[in-house]
């Protein structure tokens, strides 16, 4: 068999028919084609997020990540750097998006060695984390009074979205202020996830030298974010580490 393919060009929409014509004149076969314009190419993972970005479900605590990116989207570069969001946060900003509006604490920065901006081989900049300060209306602060059943909801609705990759969570913790240098910062009395009892294990948080595993989550925290994770992992995700980390954020590493 030999199977040939042509091009057909014309302005009308509708039906219509081509015919095969011999030398002769004669018409061997015709078939009936039915014009019409084609529908618009799906988008891409990349421009379903900006399209959320626009409609509002994308927001942006901090007017700099806003213009980062909006300059990652356009191509642009930040700081003569080439900059992209990695596949699977994209993939995880998407699910959060299609079901309620994100309020970003932090996206792209780029001291080296954070997931926010790792350096490739190549030069280009991929940011494969996110500080997530709300989700669904619901703040995540300890400090202002929210009922810690609400915080450990919100947290294990951010959860149930993650794709299936390896993944790092940083829970909030109470603080004072952002001083990232004040290892005195703690409140132990206010501690809905992982416990921070003392400035030793505060200083390890800020030092970016702790993990902690589900079972040193504090009750009912232990219940039902062991409840999202084993969720998460019968999807296919991956949990490499977890710990208390900052003020104010859920922090989320979708990592390869």
């Amino acid at each position: 068999m030999i199977t040939q393919q042509f091009k057909l060009y014309g302005r009308s929409i509708g039906t219509t028919r081509v015919s095969a014509v011999a030398s002769s004149g004669g018409i061997w076969d015709w078939i009936d084609v039915n014009v019409q314009v084609a529908p618009p190419a799906p988008l891409t993972p990349g421009e379903q997020l900006y399209k959320q970005y626009q409609t509002g479900r994308l927001q942006f605590n901090n007017p700099a990540d806003k213009a980062n990116f909006e300059a990652i989207y356009a191509g642009h570069r930040i700081n003569g750097r080439r900059v992209q969001l990695s596949d699977e946060l994209i993939e995880f900003l998407n699910s959060l998006t299609s079901d309620g509006t994100v309020n970003v604490l932090s996206l792209y920065r780029y001291p080296k060695g954070s997931m926010h901006g790792q350096e490739m081989a190549s030069g280009l900049v991929v940011c494969r984390a996110v500080d997530i300060a709300a989700y669904q209306g619901s703040w995540i602060n300890l400090e202002s009074g929210i009922a810690p059943m609400h915080l450990i909801q919100t947290i294990a609705k951010i959860i149930d979205h993650l794709p299936a990759t390896n993944c790092q969570i940083g829970f909030p913790r109470p603080r004072r202020t952002y001083n990232t240098g004040d290892a005195t910062d703690f409140i132990p009395e206010l501690d809905v996830f992982f416990p921070v009892p003392d400035q030793a294990t505060a200083q390890k948080c800020l030092d970016g030298r702790i993990g902690m595993v589900r079972g040193q989550l504090k009750e009912p925290a232990r219940t039902h974010i062991s409840e999202a994770l084993a969720r998460a992992e019968a999807r296919g995700t991956k949990f490499v580490a977890m710990y208390p980390d900052g003020k104010d954020h859920c922090c989320i590493f979708a990592l390869e």
